[in-house]
Order: C-alpha cells, then sequence, then structure tokens
C-alpha cells in the first residue's frame, strides 16, 4: 500500500482519474510525533511496534475533501469512485493502482491501540496538515 504521504500527492496532483472503493487509516503527524516520544521515553516499549491511526475515512470523502479545499488552488484532484473491476482492470497497467487492490471493498481493519492512546488526539486535523506540508496555506 502507498504511504498515505504519497496517496495524498498523487490525490493532489491529479496523477490517477479517480478513486477506488476502499478505506484508508489517518493520523496526524503530530500524534505520530507524541507517541515516537512516548516510545523513547517508556522502558516497557523496547522492541514493540506502535500503530497510530485515529480513524479511517472512505478514499472519495478524502479526495472530496482535499478538492474542496485545493482545488481553487490549481490542484486537479479527481473525485470519481471507480467500481472495483475497473481498478483491478486499471492495475494490471499501473503498478501504483495495483498497490491498493488487495484493499478495494472498504472492509475495517482491526487493529489494538491500546499501546498508542494516551499520544493520540482527534484525526480531523491529520488529512489538511499532510495537504498544507504539500504546498502550503
Amino acid at each position: 500500500l502507498p504511504t498515505s504521504a504519497e496517496m495524498v500527492s498523487t490525490l493532489m496532483l491529479g496523477q490517477v482519474p479517480g478513486v477506488a472503493r476502499m478505506k484508508v487509516g489517518i493520523v496526524d503527524v503530530r500524534d505520530v510525533a507524541s507517541a515516537l516520544i512516548l516510545a523513547m521515553t517508556t522502558p516497557e516499549a523496547a522492541g514493540h511496534r506502535f500503530i497510530c491511526p485515529t480513524g479511517t475515512v472512505w478514499l472519495k470523502d478524502l479526495a472530496e475533501t482535499l478538492h474542496k479545499k485545493y482545488a481553487a488552488r490549481g490542484y486537479r484532484i479527481h473525485t470519481l469512485q471507480f467500481p472495483i473491476w475497473a481498478v483491478r482492470l486499471l492495475a494490471l497497467f499501473d503498478n501504483k493502482i495495483a498497490r491498493v487492490v488487495g484493499d478495494l471493498g472498504g472492509c475495517e481493519k482491526r487493529v489494538h491501540l491500546s499501546k498508542t492512546e494516551p499520544a493520540v488526539t482527534d484525526p480531523s486535523g491529520a488529512v489538511f496538515y499532510r495537504a498544507f506540508w504539500r504546498r502550503g496555506p
């Protein structure tokens, strides 16, 4: 699966003609920083992996949110949602699209967040924070 930064950049630069029917995890980079600090300062954290998503969002909703906020600044963010069969067909010709085929359909991935709960806040700023650093306010 592409990194979240790559996914947002791909959407904002119009590098794909639409979006797949899938959910993606979101996290605010500030929460990741808090989790890293907590992991480095907590002896019991040694040798453990920490997952920090604060929620999931449909990729179409993410694209629409970015479109509303950044289309006026010249970004061509496509919001058309392709049916799953079309994404599978496009994946035969595009490696970037092929990487998301396993996540089509929007199945929720369950992860245990108890290790990171003290460091995680609200997901609402995560998308805009990443998009802001793409080009500025």
